[in-house]
């Protein structure tokens, strides 16, 4: 008999009867050692098996409050740990993703800003943004709309510039909507640190670099057009002048 637990035959297993008010001796048994694993836990500084005592504790009916306030600490602390940080570095790594890569750069500068797995988790971001941009370069050349907007996407979900995006953009708007009579030639217009300016294609490709100074272009807008124009033949009105700051010449 399970006198102990105030059954008869053996039908119920043991804490059961507890369960429904049937013994409190037990009861009282069972809050006890759940409260000693709580303690135990804390102590020991083991989120783990923190969490699983509270969800025994919740169980019979226990007040985990305080435990639970304990356990955001302690999952704080690990978060912040400089091992967990490289934990999380790694995985993000493994992944070979870079949205997810910044995603846990961000978190890991938050948390713990001077670790030491930061500055390579960088450069293999920066990696993916290069791949990425010529990634786009080739579906703006093979005018895949579709594929270009996706990539788009991904592209400043993995940190890059507005203002490296800005020839991509532009791109894509020329594939879904075209000028009436043809699509325009967008050149893109960067000055270089020698004070020249870079004439570049939506597609990304150079196609020219003139030795003109920049402050000169807005006052030369409609000559640079007429060159530009001869040069692909193709009437100045399809050639549309743009900064890379997307402010447009003409």
């Amino acid at each position: 008999n399970n006198t102990a637990c105030g059954t008869s035959g053996g039908v119920l297993p043991p804490f059961a009867w507890c369960r429904m008010g049937g013994c409190e001796s037990c009861a009282s048994s069972r809050r006890k050692e759940v409260e000693s694993m709580i303690e135990d836990a804390t102590a020991n500084g083991d989120s783990r098996e923190l969490r699983d005592a509270i969800q025994k504790a919740e169980d019979i009916g226990m007040e985990v409050l305080k435990a639970r306030e304990a356990y955001a600490e302690l999952s704080k602390n690990e978060r912040q740990s400089p091992a967990r940080a490289q934990e999380m570095l790694r995985w993000a790594l493994s992944t070979q993703d870079g949205v997810i890569l910044l995603q846990v750069i961000e978190e890991v500068q938050r948390l713990n800003p001077d670790c030491t797995g930061l500055r390579p988790a960088r450069r293999r971001l920066q990696e993916f943004q290069a791949e990425v941009k010529i990634r786009l370069q080739k579906l703006a050349r093979f005018k895949d709309a579709p594929k270009l907007a996706a990539t788009l996407d991904r592209a400043r979900q993995m940190g890059i510039p507005p203002s490296d995006l800005t020839w991509a953009e532009l791109a894509l708007r020329d594939l879904e909507e075209p000028t009436q009579g043809g699509a325009a030639m967008v050149i893109l217009l960067r000055v270089l640190p020698d004070r020249k300016v870079s004439c570049t294609l939506t597609s990304g490709a150079e196609v020219a670099v003139l030795d003109m100074p920049a402050e000169t272009l807005q006052s030369s807008a409609s000559q640079l057009q007429s060159v530009l124009a001869k040069r692909f033949n193709v009437h100045p009105s399809f050639v549309r002048l743009m900064l890379h700051n997307g402010q447009e010449l003409l």
